[in-house]
């Protein structure tokens, strides 16, 4: 459907998965959101 109404999207991720110990969720969070931010800038 996306597709039909001519939206194109990139097969490569904007960001790659993440792994954290259940103890650094937040640290991790806030790293990946900083991350995030500076990719689309």
């Amino acid at each position: 459907m996306c597709q039909i109404s001519g939206m194109i999207f990139s097969l490569e991720p904007v960001l790659c998965l993440l792994c954290a110990r259940a103890d650094q969720v937040e640290r991790a969070l806030k790293a990946h959101f900083h991350d995030a931010i500076i990719s689309i800038l």
